[in-house]
């Protein structure tokens, strides 16, 4: 919540906006040393699975990924509409507005089917990092073009 208020709502230097941050992480970190330190039966999140790269890289590509999309599904379109409202016709608003969409879609086809052939991480996320790009930076040229 501070992170959202922060700058909009309140200023960054408010007592709202500073609080909510603190106690958020001081939260995450008693959060933490509960799923340590506490003899639990079924962990909300196991902290042996920390331990293994592969899932920790995947994880942590998902969620960059994930929130990557979601500002594009979000801020992209509404961004289009506004900015391109009075230059373009509504089917060439509704084509930009979706490109992002059908980008990170496929990818996530395409990467799902290479996965098993491929098998190296460190050249899937090589790979997705320099496709991602490519085709990042093909939509701005598409769109200024």
């Amino acid at each position: 919540m501070g992170l959202n208020w922060g700058g909009t709502s309140f200023s960054w230097d408010s007592a709202r906006v500073i609080t909510t941050i603190v106690v958020g992480f001081f939260a995450l970190v008693v959060f933490v040393f509960w799923e340590c330190y506490m003899t639990l039966k079924e962990p909300l999140v196991p902290m042996r699975l920390f331990l293994h790269r592969s899932w920790l890289a995947s994880t942590i590509l998902s969620g960059l990924g994930q929130s990557i999309y979601y500002a594009f599904a979000i801020v992209w379109p509404q961004m289009v509409a506004y900015l391109y409202a009075d230059t373009t016709s509504p089917i060439t608003t509704a084509w930009l507005s979706s490109v992002s969409g059908i980008g990170w879609a496929s990818g996530i086809i395409m990467g799902g089917m290479l996965a098993n052939t491929i098998r190296r991480i460190r050249l899937q996320c090589f790979l997705a990092i320099l496709f991602g790009g490519l085709f990042f930076g093909g939509k701005w040229s598409f769109v200024y073009t």
